[in-house]
């Protein structure tokens, strides 16, 4: 009987332990996120289609465009120790309107989905900051450029560099393609997410004009690569910078959106990009004489970079199934975005006549406002 019972639970132990075997070649040890498209019941038979239109209203600013410096008058003309008061003036970004076009396709498995977006935003400055003057008597008081040529070596200390009038214009255009693939998927009852990875590539078109008039006649001398010791007397000057650059790379995202009731939802969404971006640069710098006469350096360059770009984008989202089988249906969504480029602003500002090539800004990029954008899905 003994040996009976011994036989039987020998048995029953190696039969349990086969079905645990069984069990985990067959049923892997995790679980799976049900999928979570909005109004695309039918992507789980043929997938679907979707648009995206968004209207942007957006603010540019990019670093180390300050142009100018304005003296004053110093407190107590008649104290021995005078001491001037200057201003930097930095140009002042003004708000324009963008777009993005995004299409996209959810695929026949487990809630997942190709998209591709475009942006255009058009970037320039208001009429605040970019155009002043000032009076150039007495000696010392004007404006003083923070932009000049290269090829003037010194100054006599009579003639102080400081002119009488100054204005600074700067534009952007920028295209930006997005491709990615990801899966939008429940975390919870409470949040939605979408993973995703891809490609952003992107085109951009700066120039950046600086001019300087009516100086009180600045004497001044060319370098010793341009007959030593020839003073001249500058009347006006003249900065111009135009960089053209595209940039490719890897960009990975994160959306969230946590229900809030009523088809309201709050959105946060994030992203990051790596890109090989090629610059290719032309700087110009012109001095006009009180002979008519001009001297103009032409300064061209090309260099290679890799550019790290954050997106973030925070608001509301509304949206609609408009039919009983949830098969098609819209979102409204209405958010504040920023996105911030690194090392953007690669001018040259020239010091002193010892560095002949200048120090480059490396100015940042960052773009932020309102973006409202209309989702119809299939």
């Amino acid at each position: 009987m003994k040996k009976i019972l011994l036989f039987s639970a020998l048995g029953i132990s190696s039969l349990t332990a086969a079905n645990h075997n069984h069990l985990n070649e067959e049923t892997p040890n995790y679980a799976l996120l049900a999928p979570a498209q909005p109004c695309s019941a039918s992507f789980k038979e043929k997938g679907a289609p979707y648009i995206t239109a968004s209207g942007l209203l957006w603010q540019s600013k990019l670093g180390g465009l300050e142009f100018a410096e304005k003296s004053f008058n110093p407190a107590d003309p008649n104290n021995t120790d005078i001491s001037f008061k200057e201003k930097i003036f930095t140009p002042d970004f003004s708000w324009n309107p963008g777009f993005k076009v995004c299409l996209g396709q959810t695929l026949p498995y487990d809630g997942w989905d190709l998209k591709t977006q475009w942006t255009y935003y058009h970037g320039n400055l208001t009429n605040l900051k970019r155009d002043f003057d000032s009076v150039i008597q007495p000696t010392g008081i004007g404006i003083v450029p923070l932009w000049y040529s290269p090829l003037i070596s010194s100054f006599s200390s009579n003639t102080p560099m400081v002119y009488e009038k100054a204005r600074a214009d700067w534009t952007l255009n920028l295209n930006s393609l997005d491709l990615d693939m990801g899966r939008f998927f429940f975390i919870s009852k409470s949040l939605l997410m979408r993973l995703a990875t891809g490609l952003k590539g992107a085109l951009s078109h700066q120039r950046y004009v600086v001019h300087y008039h009516n100086s009180t006649g600045i004497l001044g001398n060319l370098g010793s690569g341009l007959s030593d010791g020839n003073e001249l007397l500058i009347l006006d000057s003249k900065f111009s910078y135009q960089q053209k650059t595209w940039y490719v790379g890897p960009r990975s995202s994160i959306d969230s959106k946590w229900p809030l009731g009523y088809g309201f939802s709050l959105i946060a969404n994030g992203a990051f990009s790596l890109m090989y971006s090629h610059y290719n640069t032309i700087t110009q710098f012109q001095e006009n004489t009180i002979a008519n006469s001009s001297i103009t350096l032409k300064r061209k360059e090309r260099f290679h970079l890799l550019t790290p770009v954050i997106e973030a984008q925070l608001g509301f989202d509304w949206g609609i199934c408009f039919n009983k089988k949830e098969d098609w249906g819209a979102n409204l969504t209405i958010a504040y975005e920023c996105q911030y480029w690194w090392s953007q602003n690669h001018a040259r500002r020239n010091y002193s006549s010892y560095v002949p090539q200048g120090i480059d800004s490396r100015g940042d990029l960052q773009m932020q406002g309102l973006t409202a954008t209309v989702r119809v899905n299939f």
